[in-house]
C-alpha cells in the first residue's frame, strides 16, 4: 500500500484531471450552443430572403415590412446585450408566428 501523502498526491491529481474533463466538456458545449445560436439567427435573417419567397412568407413587400419595422422598433424594449437578436428578426418570427395561428 502507498504512504499517505503518496495517496493524497494522486488524489489531488485524479481531481484535477477530473476537474479538467469537465471544464473541456463545458467549454465545447458553450461552442456548440454558440455555434447553434449564430446558424439560427442566420437562418432567420429576412435580409437573405428573395423578394418572392419574402412575399410569400410574410404576405406583404419587403418595403413595407421595414416601413413597419420602422415605426414598431422604437416602441420595443431597448436591448440589453450587444450579442441580442435584432429587433427585425424578432419581428418578421412573431409576424410568422401570427401567420401559422390564422392558417
Amino acid at each position: 500500500m502507498l504512504p499517505f501523502h503518496f495517496r493524497e498526491q494522486f488524489f489531488i491529481f485524479e481531481m484535477g484531471s477530473i476537474l479538467l474533463l469537465i471544464e473541456s466538456a463545458l467549454s465545447k458545449e458553450r461552442l456548440d450552443r454558440r455555434r447553434n445560436r449564430q446558424r439560427l439567427r442566420n437562418s432567420l435573417n429576412i435580409r437573405n430572403i428573395l423578394d418572392t419567397e419574402f412575399v410569400s412568407i410574410y404576405r406583404l413587400r419587403c418595403e413595407l415590412f421595414q416601413e413597419l419595422c420602422q415605426e414598431i422598433i422604437p416602441l420595443l424594449r431597448p436591448q440589453a446585450r450587444s450579442h441580442a437578436i435584432e429587433s427585425t428578426i424578432k419581428l418578421g418570427r412573431y409576424f410568422i408566428v401570427v401567420l401559422d395561428k390564422k392558417n
